[in-house]
């Protein structure tokens, strides 16, 4: 089974063609370079051992997050307390983590660890608690006040693939027919949340199990949203990062990207005013191998100020 690092870097080449009569690497003409030969499948990936993802603010303190580290020979993660003025890193969990944790106003963490359960755990690392234990879910997300938490229920032998509402305590609450939870979603007002496909964004209210808005778009590789104000989420995929208001229906361009730059699993603090995503950047060394990075960049919801952030 692919690892889900694998399946990112496999995820943002899937549209890249071979050049006929290609022999060498073409020499870049920006910062978004041009992937050459050989073909897809021929390729070495040479990912880098401080593979970041999975940022995610404390909504009770703008200075600090949590972000995941993955050693892809070993597929082990390490989940990160990061404070960003004082820069002191603290170890929360070393396991196998699959999909982004989710920090709530309750101040526990949720998990998406091996097995496919949901665990929580205290932002000091304290009481690690498991979930749920189907082997089938997946996405937990807390709503803004964390009196329950949403997460994707995928049975996909009994036709099942629904988003079902829980207690803080994991006991089940609803399941949802018309809307739901995914890997990009982001719930944080009242009982909507926003989330972008391969057919463009979409706004739904869990509460009342109900698509608030859609925008047909074509898409390829969503990999974030999160909302901005009470009207406006941004969200990502192959060809930018885009800002759209679901009540007006305008959608624009907030920072352009590529299948070499993109910008996945945004989070974003409301009196910091700023946005953290994990860039993922690919660098063609020579005609059989890419060099794959992924480092956390701060910066304006208008995409403006770009700045790393170093971790040691």
């Amino acid at each position: 089974m692919k690892t889900p690092t694998l399946l990112l870097v496999l995820l943002i080449l899937t549209s890249c063609c071979k050049k006929e009569d290609e022999e060498e690497i073409t020499p870049p003409i920006s910062d978004c370079l041009e992937l050459g030969i050989p073909p897809l499948n021929d390729w070495t990936y040479l990912v880098d051992t401080n593979y970041y993802m999975y940022p995610c603010f404390n909504p009770n303190n703008s200075n600090e997050i949590i972000f995941t580290k993955k050693n892809n020979a070993t597929d082990v993660t390490k989940l990160y307390k990061y404070n960003l003025q004082t820069q002191e890193k603290t170890l929360l969990h070393v396991g196998y983590q699959i999909f982004p944790s989710n920090w709530g106003s309750n101040d526990w963490i949720l998990l998406n660890l091996a097995g496919n359960s949901i665990w929580k755990i205290k932002s000091d690392g304290s009481e690690l608690t498991q979930l749920t234990n189907t082997g089938n879910d997946f996405n937990p997300i807390w709503n803004m006040d964390a009196t329950m938490f949403g997460a994707f229920r995928g049975l996909f032998a009994d036709n099942l693939q629904k988003t079902i509402l829980y207690t803080p305590e994991a006991i089940p609450i609803d399941t949802l027919d018309h809307s739901g939870v995914g890997t990009n979603s982001c719930w944080s007002l009242n009982s909507l949340t926003c989330s972008a496909g391969e057919n463009g964004p979409v706004v739904y209210d869990l509460l009342n199990d109900s698509v608030v808005f859609t925008q047909l778009r074509s898409c390829n590789r969503v990999v974030g949203s999160h909302w901005i104000n009470q009207s406006e989420f941004l969200w990502s995929y192959e060809e930018g990062i885009f800002k759209t208001n679901y009540i007006t229906g305008s959608t624009e361009l907030v920072k352009e990207s590529c299948r070499t730059r993109l910008y996945f699993d945004p989070t974003f603090h409301p009196s910091l005013n700023k946005f953290i995503w994990c860039r993922v950047d690919l660098k063609q060394l020579n005609a059989f191998q890419i060099e794959v990075k992924s480092r956390l960049f701060m910066m304006n919801p208008d995409g403006s100020n770009e700045t790393e952030i170093i971790i040691e």
